[in-house]
């Protein structure tokens, strides 16, 4: 999954240092650790696993995304229901990858 995030730098660290990524929203929530990729991208690399899949579907569900630790400068991002468009990807992708 990669977080790019247009016309602001990141100011969060570098060379490879961790930043937590925690997302929050109605279906749920989750907490996985990403590195910076530029001055605007966090990527947080995980196979592909019924558990990543289910991370995805809590994203098109909307919610928050939160970058860096408590207390420290911090970014939210907040996401959009996907609505039934994102429904039909998903469904789409969950039968290629988890067949």
């Amino acid at each position: 999954m990669t977080l790019a995030v247009s016309g602001t730098a990141l100011a969060m660290g570098s060379g490879g240092a961790a930043i937590p990524v925690a997302y929050s929203g109605s279906s749920g929530s989750w907490m996985l650790s990403g590195h910076m990729a530029g001055r605007h991208q966090v990527i947080v690399a995980e196979p592909m696993t019924e558990v990543q899949a289910s991370r995805i579907l809590f994203l098109l569900d909307g919610g928050t995304i939160r970058l860096g630790r408590a207390g420290d400068d911090t970014l939210t991002l907040h996401v959009p229901d996907a609505g039934a468009a994102g429904q039909a990807w998903f469904s789409c992708v969950r039968k290629v990858l988890l067949p």
